[in-house]
C-alpha cells in the first residue's frame, strides 16, 4: 500500500495499476484495491493526468471493463450478505458511483488506431436491476418532510437550488444507437444512460452536481436524433419548472442545435419550440418584475450556436432560422444594459454577427447613444452603467475611421467627469460608477497607436488618464493592469514594477497573472536606480530578477503539495478529487507560463553571470588571478541547474497549457490585433514556438556537447510568429555560433565569423536610425516607444553573454591541445576583437541617444519647432493630444508635464543602466 501510495504522488500511473492489480488479487473481497486500479486506469487517459501523454490501446480498454464487471459482481454479493437492507451500497457512495460511469465513459469513446487493432471481451454490463436501486435510507432521505429530518432536508434543498428540481420519472430513455458504431461502443453508451436513469442514477444527479453536468455533457454528444429529442423535453420541462439554472439553458440549447444538424426537420420544429419557450418565460420574468438574464441571454446563445457550435468564428453561410442575431443583441442590451455584467454577457456572441448585422447593430446604438445629451448626469446611475454597456457594445463592433481616435477619447472623458459627481460619497475603496468611461477612453487612445493615424504620444496620455482614473478609483484592478503593460511599452521600469506589486499577485496567479510585467522582463534587466536612502539607510530597489524568481520556482511547492493531497484522497476513497487534482498538477505541470518564467530566468541569470564576470575582470584587469578563485563565481549561477531547467524547457516544448488570464486588461476587442492586448505587447504574444525557439537559442550554447548531427537533427522552425525581430536574428547568431564551432573546414571558419560581426553591426544600423532627426513622414520614420531602443541593446548584450560564454570555454587550455580547437579558439578570439570595435561604436551611439533625449528635456521654454525623434521619449514638449479641446477637472498643463518629467527620468534611468553594461564590457575586454 505504501508503495502504491508513493507511486500516486509521483504520478506514475501504470506502475500503480499493476500495484493495485496485485492488491486486489491478494484480497479480492476488499473494493477499495479494484477502485485504486480502475481509477489509475482512467487516469491514463491522454489529457487527463500529468504521467501519461500516449494513446490507449485495445487491451487496457479490455482490463478496464472486465474490471468493472468484477466490481459489480462484488457490489451485489456485498449488497446480498448485508443483514440489513437499509445499510446504503457501496455504490450509493458518489465517488463508486462516479468511478463505474467514468469507465463506461472511457469504452464509450475509445476508437481503435489504424493499426486494425480491436477491442475484444466486452459484452453487456451484467447486473441485477436492484442494484442501482436506493437503499431504504436513501429513499427516506430523499422524500422525509423538513420536519422529521431537517438537516438533511435543508443540505439537500441547498444542493437542488444549485442546479435542478426533483424531475419526474423519464418516459424514455436517451437513445444513443448509430448504425456506425462499434458494438462495444454502443453497449457501453446503452448501459451508461441506462444506470444514470435508473432510480439510484436519477437520485445521484439530483444530489450531486458534478454528476448531473457529467449526464448532460454525454448526452448532448452522444444521443442520435430520438436521444436529443428526449434530452430536450427533458430540459424544457425543468426551465417550466422554473429552473432559472445557465447550464440546464446550455444544453437545451446544444441539444437543438445538435438535432438541427442531424435532422433538419425535427430540428426545425424543436428550434421554433424552444426559441419560444424562451420568449414565453422571459415574459413571464418580466409580468412579474423579475430580472432574470438567462432567458434573454439564451435566445442570443441559441442562434449563435446554430451558426457555430463552439462559438469562435462566423462561418461563411449558416442556417436561415439563425438570422436577425442583432435584433436579439439589441433587445439584450435595452432589456439588461443598465447591468454591470451586460457587455460581459454579449461579448462571445458578438464576433458571430454578419457583416450587415454588425451595421445594422451600430446605427441601432448611436441612435441610443444620443439620448445620453439630454439627460441629466445626477439623476441616474443606473444610466451611467447602460451607457458604458453602449459604448463596449459599440467599441467591441466598430472602431471609429481615420484619426478619430483622440476625438473619441475626448468625448469619452469628457462623459467621465460629467458623471462623477455620482460617486462622490462612495467610501475610498470602493470603485467609481464612472470608471468605465475611463477605461474606454484609455482604450481608444491605446487603439491603433502604430497605425496611420495613432502616435506613441497617445501611450502617454492613456498612461495620464489611467492614473487620474487609479487616484479617485484605486482598487481599480483594470486600470493598474493596463498601466502595466503600457509602462513596459514605454520603457519605465519603476512604475511598471510598482503597480505590478500593488496589484498583489498571490499563490496560484502567479500562474494566471504574472505575464502582466514577466514576460520578456530581461528587457529591463540593465535599469539603474539613483542611490536614494531612508533613515540613513539605502533602499533596495526591486529589480527584473527579484520579481521573477519566487514566480519561476514556486511550481515545485504546488507540485508537490498536490502530490501528498492525491495520497490522502486516495486513502479517504474520494475519487473524484484525485481526478480533480490530477488534472490541476497536469495544469500546472504543462503550463505555459511555467515555462515562460523559467525562460526568462535563465536569461536574467546569464545576464548577471555576464556582468559579474565582466565586474570582476574589470576590477583586477592587470593582476594575475588563478581559474578558480572563489571571487569570480556569480552566487546565482548554478550551471547544472541552468542546463537542467533547458533541457526542462525544451523537452516540453510540446502543446502546452495557457493558463493566462487575460479578461484583468480591458478590452472589448479581445479577438483582434486591434484589442488593447495585442496593442500593448512588448512583442507577439508568446506561445510553443516562442519557447521552442528561445530554448534551441540556449541550448546551442550551453550543450554544444552534442554533435553537429544532433543538432541538425533539431527541428528548426520555419516562421517565428511569436517571435520579435531581434529574437529571430539572436536565434541566427546562436545558430552561426555552434555552426562555427563544430566547423570542419578551416576555410569556413572566416564567413561564419562574419556572420557573428555582422550581427552588432545590425543593431547599430538600428540604433543609428534613432539618431537621425531628419523629418521624414513616411511609415519608416514614425515614432517608436522607447522599449524598441531597449529592445535592440538588450538584444546586443545577449549577443555579447554568448560571446563570452563562447570565449570563456574555448580559451580553455585543454580545448587548445588540438589542432582543430586551436583554429576554432583563435577565430572566436579574433572574432571578439571585431565584435569589440562595434560595441564601442554602439556606445557612441547611445551617447548620442541619451544628449538628445536631455536635450529634449531643457527645451521646455523653446518656441522653436520641434523634429520629433524616431524614438519618442517623454518630453515637456509634448502636448496633450486633448490639448485643443481642454476637458474640465482633468489637471492643468502642469500636471501634465510633472507626469512626463517623472516619466522621463524612469525612462533615461533603464537606458543609462544598458549604457553603462555596455560601457563595462569595453573596459573590460579593452
Amino acid at each position: 500500500m505504501e508503495t502504491f501510495l508513493s507511486l500516486a504522488g509521483l504520478g506514475k500511473l501504470k506502475d500503480q495499476q499493476q500495484i493495485a492489480l496485485k492488491l486486489h488479487r491478494a484480497f479480492p473481497d476488499e473494493t477499495v484495491y479494484l477502485n485504486w486500479a480502475l481509477l489509475s486506469m482512467i487516469l491514463q487517459e491522454p489529457g487527463r493526468s500529468n504521467s501519461h501523454t500516449g494513446e490507449r490501446c485495445p487491451m487496457s480498454i479490455s482490463i478496464a471493463y472486465r474490471c468493472l464487471q468484477t466490481l459489480l459482481n462484488q457490489c451485489v454479493k456485498l449488497k446480498t450478505q448485508s443483514p440489513d437492507p437499509s445499510t446504503p451500497t457501496e455504490l450509493e457512495d458518489p465517488n463508486n458511483f462516479w468511478m463505474v460511469l467514468q469507465v463506461l465513459e472511457m469504452v464509450g469513446q475509445f476508437y481503435p488506431g489504424d493499426d486494425g487493432s480491436k477491442v475484444v471481451g466486452i459484452s453487456k454490463l451484467k447486473y441485477p436491476e436492484s442494484l442501482f436501486e436506493p437503499s431504504s435510507t436513501s429513499g427516506r432521505f430523499r422524500s422525509t418532510p423538513a420536519s422529521t429530518a431537517p438537516e438533511e432536508a435543508s443540505a439537500l434543498s441547498q444542493l437542488a437550488s444549485l442546479s435542478i428540481e426533483s424531475p419526474p420519472v423519464p418516459n424514455r430513455d436517451i437513445d444513443c444507437g448509430r448504425p456506425e458504431l462499434p458494438q462495444y461502443i454502443a453497449r457501453a453508451r446503452e448501459d451508461y444512460f441506462k444506470i444514470f436513469d435508473s432510480s439510484l442514477g436519477q437520485m445521484m444527479r439530483l444530489k450531486y452536481l458534478n454528476l448531473e453536468l457529467m449526464w448532460r455533457q454525454r448526452a448532448v454528444e452522444w444521443a442520435n436524433s430520438a436521444g436529443l429529442k428526449e434530452l430536450i423535453d427533458r430540459m424544457k420541462k425543468r426551465l417550466e419548472s422554473d429552473d432559472h439554472n445557465w447550464s440546464t439553458m446550455i444544453t437545451l440549447n446544444q441539444g437543438a442545435s445538435n438535432l438541427l444538424r442531424i435532422d433538419e426537420s425535427s430540428g426545425s420544429n424543436e428550434y421554433d419550440l424552444v426559441d419560444h419557450l424562451y420568449l414565453e418565460l422571459n415574459a413571464k420574468q418580466n409580468a412579474q418584475n423579475c430580472i432574470e438574464r438567462g432567458y434573454a441571454l439564451a435566445r442570443v446563445d441559441l442562434r449563435c450556436r446554430v451558426r457555430d457550435p463552439s462559438l469562435t468564428e462566423l462561418k461563411d453561410s449558416f442556417h436561415p432560422l439563425a438570422e436577425n442575431l442583432d435584433q436579439l443583441v439589441l433587445s439584450y442590451f435595452e432589456q439588461f444594459g443598465e447591468k454591470t455584467c451586460c457587455f460581459d454577457d454579449l461579448a462571445p456572441y458578438l464576433k458571430l454577427l454578419s457583416t450587415d448585422e454588425l451595421e445594422k447593430l451600430r446605427v441601432a446604438l448611436a441612435q441610443h447613444r444620443k439620448t445620453e445629451i439630454e439627460q441629466d448626469p445626477s439623476s441616474s446611475e443606473s444610466f451611467l452603467r447602460k451607457q458604458i454597456s453602449l459604448e463596449k457594445i459599440l467599441r467591441s463592433i466598430a472602431l471609429p475611421l481615420g484619426d478619430k481616435h483622440v476625438a473619441e477619447s475626448t468625448r469619452l472623458l469628457r462623459s467621465y467627469f460629467k458623471y462623477l459627481p455620482l460617486g462622490k460619497d462612495l467610501p475610498t475603496t470602493t470603485l467609481q460608477p464612472a470608471d468605465g468611461m475611463a477605461l474606454l477612453a484609455a482604450q481608444a487612445l491605446i487603439e491603433d497607436w502604430e497605425g496611420p493615424n495613432g502616435s506613441v504620444a497617445n501611450l502617454y496620455a492613456a498612461c495620464y488618464v489611467l492614473e487620474g482614473c487609479l487616484a479617485r478609483s484605486a482598487q481599480q484592478y483594470q486600470a493598474r493592469s493596463l498601466l502595466i503593460r503600457l509602462y513596459r511599452l514605454l520603457g519605465a521600469l519603476p512604475p511598471s514594477f510598482n503597480h505590478f506589486v500593488e496589484f498583489g499577485i498571490k499563490h496560484i496567479q502567479h500562474d494566471t497573472l504574472s505575464h502582466l510585467g514577466l514576460d520578456r522582463c530581461s528587457i529591463f534587466f540593465g535599469h539603474t536606480y539613483p542611490p536614494a536612502y531612508e533613515n540613513g539607510e539605502k533602499i533596495q530597489h526591486l529589480q527584473a530578477f527579484d520579481l521573477i524568481e519566487y514566480p519561476a520556482t514556486f511550481y515545485e511547492h504546488i507540485e508537490a503539495d498536490t502530490s501528498t493531497w492525491i495520497s490522502k484522497c486516495y486513502m479517504s476513497g474520494n475519487y473524484i478529487k484525485v481526478e480533480d487534482l490530477s488534472f490541476f498538477k497536469r495544469q500546472i505541470n504543462c503550463s505555459l507560463q511555467k515555462r515562460v518564467l523559467r525562460m526568462e530566468r535563465v536569461r536574467l541569470l546569464l545576464f548577471e553571470k555576464t556582468r559579474w564576470s565582466l565586474m570582476n575582470t574589470s576590477r583586477t584587469k592587470g593582476t594575475p588571478r588563478v581559474k578558480s578563485d572563489p571571487d569570480d563565481e556569480c552566487p546565482f549561477w548554478d550551471p547544472s541547474e541552468v542546463e537542467m531547467n533547458l533541457s526542462e524547457i525544451f523537452s516540453a516544448c510540446r502543446p502546452t497549457i495557457d493558463n493566462r488570464d487575460f479578461t484583468v486588461i480591458p478590452d472589448c476587442r479581445s479577438w483582434s490585433t486591434s484589442g488593447t492586448c495585442h496593442q500593448t505587447n512588448l512583442g507577439p504574444p508568446l506561445g510553443n514556438l516562442w519557447l521552442y525557439t528561445m530554448s534551441l537559442t540556449y541550448t546551442w550554447m550551453f550543450k554544444p556537447q552534442r554533435t553537429y548531427g544532433d543538432h541538425l537533427r533539431l527541428r528548426q522552425p520555419d516562421k517565428f510568429p511569436e517571435c520579435t525581430s531581434f529574437e529571430v536574428d539572436l536565434f541566427h547568431y546562436s545558430k552561426a555560433f555552434i555552426t562555427l564551432i563544430c566547423c570542419e573546414e578551416p576555410r569556413l571558419l572566416g564567413s561564419y565569423s562574419q556572420s557573428l560581426v555582422g550581427f552588432f553591426q545590425r543593431r547599430n544600423d538600428e540604433l543609428e536610425a534613432f539618431t537621425n532627426t531628419s523629418a521624414d513622414a513616411s511609415g519608416s520614420r514614425r515614432p517608436v516607444p522607447p522599449s524598441q531602443l531597449l529592445a535592440i541593446i538588450h538584444c546586443a548584450y545577449e549577443g555579447l553573454c554568448f560571446l563570452e560564454v563562447a570565449h570563456e570555454r574555448y580559451s580553455d587550455p585543454s580545448w587548445n591541445l588540438f589542432s582543430k580547437g586551436k583554429m576554432i579558439a583563435q577565430t572566436i578570439k579574433t572574432t571578439r576583437t571585431k565584435i569589440l570595435a562595434k560595441v564601442q561604436t554602439m556606445d557612441l551611439l547611445i551617447q548620442k541617444v541619451l544628449d538628445g533625449i536631455n536635450h529634449d528635456l531643457l527645451l521646455e521654454d523653446d518656441s522653436s519647432p520641434r523634429v520629433i525623434p524616431k524614438c519618442l521619449f517623454a518630453s515637456l514638449q509634448m502636448p496633450p493630444p486633448w490639448a485643443g479641446e481642454p476637458i474640465e477637472g482633468f489637471g492643468t498643463l502642469g500636471d501634465w508635464n510633472q507626469s512626463l518629467s517623472k516619466l522621463f527620468l524612469d525612462q533615461r534611468d533603464t537606458l543609462i543602466g544598458w549604457h553603462s553594461l555596455i560601457k563595462l564590457y569595453i573596459s573590460s575586454t579593452s
